[in-house]
């Protein structure tokens, strides 16, 4: 991917983002994802991967979801469960804004379709190709991560303590969640 058309993704995406009513799914989330990505990417030394197309991964993965969430613990509950779905009907006119080929086409569509339901379903990429798998596990670390059980609890605060031990019981057995069980090994993602 061309550092034009990435600085056009970020760009359009910053602007959903900023306009979105969910803090889940805003640009610190997004930006989250991209830190862990590269970390994932650092850790593992995995082979040949074209940083600006993760980047653009990171940035456009939860673009479908703001757009769809309208801000209530329903909505949220509705866009989780069927975030798949929701990513696949909106995917092609969301790619189709930016001018990519055929090949960045088919890499950003699969990776962003791909990348729900690591935490609690369990539906892992490992058979997948690697841009799939570091989106869904960078995007995982973040849903663990201290700051988004702070954003949840403070939006929800008489479901704190059931997001509390859920957080620390997928903490407590986060390779089960992870494409890349090993980054474990690897320090602190989180």
């Amino acid at each position: 991917m061309n550092a034009q058309t990435l600085g056009n993704i970020k760009t359009y995406c910053v602007q959903k983002y900023s306009a979105s009513r969910g803090r889940r799914h805003d640009v610190e989330h997004v930006q989250r994802v991209r830190n862990n990505a590269f970390a994932i990417l650092k850790a593992l030394d995995v082979g040949s991967v074209d940083k600006d197309m993760l980047e653009a991964l990171c940035y456009l993965h939860d673009i479908p979801m703001c757009e769809a969430s309208r801000g209530t613990i329903l909505s949220h509950a509705f866009v989780h469960v069927f975030e798949k779905s929701i990513i696949k009907k909106r995917i092609f006119s969301l790619i189709e804004q930016f001018r990519l080929t055929v090949e960045e086409k088919k890499i950003l569509m699969t990776a962003m379709i791909n990348h729900p339901y690591s935490i609690p379903y369990r539906c892992l990429n490992k058979q997948s190709d690697m841009y799939s798998k570091i989106l869904q596990d960078a995007d995982s670390l973040d849903y663990v991560s201290p700051i988004r059980e702070h954003q949840f609890k403070e939006a929800h605060p008489t479901l704190s303590w059931a997001a509390g031990m859920y957080l620390s019981f997928i903490r407590t057995h986060i390779g089960w969640f992870l494409n890349y069980p090993e980054l474990l090994h690897s320090g602190r993602m989180y």
